[in-house]
C-alpha cells in the first residue's frame, strides 16, 4: 500500500515537471505610489519589469498609477489610475476588467481581427486601434473617447451585450447597470486636456524604453527579423542584377564596347 502512494506521489511530482508553463501577456512598464499585485491568491512584489499573466490582479491607493503593456512596442498601453482594481482577461475578455477606479487606454497597430476590450460589472468598451478611457464607480461605467472610434455596449442580467454603439472622439456616454449606453456628451476641455497630457507622457516612454518580450517568444522574433533580413538582401541584389542587364543591352545597342559587370557572389 505505502508502495503505491508513493508510486502515485512520484507520478504527480514528475508529471507537473510536463505541464507547459503558462506564458505572460501583459508586463508593468511603470508605476507610482502603493500598487499591490495579487496572483492566485498571493501577493507578488511589484517591480518594473515584471510579468503580468491571465487572472493577475492590480490594484492601486490613492495618489497612484501603474502602467502596464501588453506587447513589446508599448502599442498597446493602459495606465490604472488610482484608487483602481483590475484583473488581466487576454483569453477571456480581450483585455482586462475594471472592478473599480479608472483606466486610460492607448491601442495602437492591432493585427487583422485583433481587439482590446475593458470590461466593467455594467459595460463593456472595445477598441481596433484608438485612445479611451473607462470608469466604475457606485454602480456606473463612464466612457470616453479620444481618439478613433471605440465602441460600447451594456451589459444585461443575462451577461450578454446590448446596446453596441460607435462613441465619437470627443464625446463620452454614462452606462448604468442593466442598461444600454445613454446619449453622448461632447468632453469639456479639461478633460481633453487631461488625455493629451498622459498621451505624452505614454509616448516619451515609448521612445524612452521597449519591453522585452518572453524568453520563448525570443527566438521567433530572431528568426523573423533574419527572413526579413534576406528578403531585403535578395530583392537589392535582384534590383542590381537588373540595372546591370540594362546597362549591358544599352552598351550592346549603342556597340560601344567596356569591361564586363559582375555581381560578387553571383
Amino acid at each position: 500500500m505505502v508502495k503505491k502512494i508513493m508510486f502515485f506521489v512520484l507520478a504527480a511530482f514528475l508529471f507537473s515537471f510536463t505541464l507547459p508553463a503558462a506564458a505572460p501577456v501583459a508586463k508593468v512598464v511603470g508605476f507610482e505610489g502603493k500598487v499591490s499585485l495579487t496572483r492566485d491568491g498571493k501577493d507578488i512584489l511589484l517591480a518594473e519589469g515584471v510579468s503580468l499573466y491571465e487572472g493577475d490582479k492590480i490594484s492601486t491607493a490613492k495618489e497612484a498609477s501603474c502602467n502596464v503593456s501588453f506587447d513589446e512596442s508599448l502599442n498597446k498601453v493602459v495606465t490604472i489610475e488610482e484608487n483602481s482594481v483590475i484583473t488581466i482577461s487576454v483569453k477571456k475578455l480581450n483585455g482586462l476588467y475594471l472592478a473599480s477606479g479608472k483606466v486610460f487606454s492607448l491601442v495602437k497597430k492591432l493585427g487583422k481581427g485583433e481587439k482590446f476590450e475593458v470590461y466593467t460589472p455594467v459595460a463593456v468598451c472595445g477598441v481596433r486601434g484608438t485612445g479611451f478611457s473607462v470608469e466604475h464607480s457606485g454602480g456606473f461605467s463612464r466612457i470616453s473617447g479620444y481618439e478613433g472610434i471605440p465602441y460600447v455596449g451594456g451589459i444585461d442580467t443575462k451577461g450578454k451585450i446590448i446596446g453596441l454603439r460607435n462613441l465619437r472622439h470627443g464625446f463620452f456616454t454614462v452606462v448604468k447597470q442593466f442598461q444600454r449606453p445613454a446619449n453622448p456628451v461632447r468632453l469639456s476641455y479639461a478633460q481633453r486636456r487631461a488625455w493629451n497630457k498622459w498621451k505624452n507622457k505614454i509616448i516619451q516612454m515609448r521612445k524612452n524604453k521597449r519591453v522585452s518580450i518572453p524568453k520563448e517568444g525570443r527566438a521567433m522574433f530572431r528568426r523573423s527579423n533574419r527572413i526579413k533580413s534576406g528578403i531585403r538582401e535578395r530583392r537589392e541584389k535582384r534590383r542590381i542584377k537588373k540595372r546591370l542587364e540594362d546597362l549591358r543591352d544599352q552598351r550592346d545597342s549603342s556597340g560601344s564596347g567596356g569591361g564586363q559587370y559582375t555581381i560578387g557572389g553571383e
